[in-house]
């Protein structure tokens, strides 16, 4: 029982600080990030990152930029085979996993994750290292741990 209930305000800037910080959580989580009070104070800009992220998937989803692409039809010849690989890239790209990461990471060969590449921004100014929040999740999901795996399995039962 909360002692002063009026000094308590839930309104829907709460609710997003809140929505923020969870999918904060998450996405450190499939990058095999800390998920700690310390990391979340030590990263500069954590809240902002945070809710720019949030915006992003908002933006895309709303955007139903995935309504008029069609998954690849079958191969019918090898002749075909770019197109079809063009195809299945945009596709997989548009689909997102149990983290809001486009499932194109899974058939991405990536070399070891840096902490350069951890620590790159996420924007279109001349230094930023990702131009949004899809091309930096796909650069840093690890491919390996238990997170991985349930991120895996959950996406073959989906």
């Amino acid at each position: 029982m909360c002692p002063y209930p009026e000094r308590v305000f839930l309104g829907s800037t709460f609710q997003d600080a809140i929505s923020a910080v969870i999918s904060w959580l998450k996405f450190q989580k499939s990058i095999g990030g800390l998920t700690t009070a310390e990391e979340w104070n030590d990263t500069p800009g954590a809240m902002a990152m945070a809710v720019d992220r949030v915006d992003y998937y908002v933006d895309v989803e709303q955007s139903k930029a995935t309504s008029d692409i069609d998954m690849p039809s079958p191969f019918k010849e090898m002749s075909k085979f770019q197109e079809f690989n063009n195809n299945l890239k945009t596709y997989l790209r548009t689909v997102q996993g149990a983290a809001n990461i486009p499932i194109i990471y899974a058939i991405y060969e990536t070399s070891k994750i840096t902490d350069d590449d951890h620590d790159g921004t996420v924007g279109n100014r001349p230094l930023d290292n990702y131009t949004n929040w899809d091309d930096y999740s796909i650069r840093c999901f690890r491919h390996s741990g238990s997170y991985y795996e349930s991120v895996v399995i959950q996406n073959k039962s989906d």
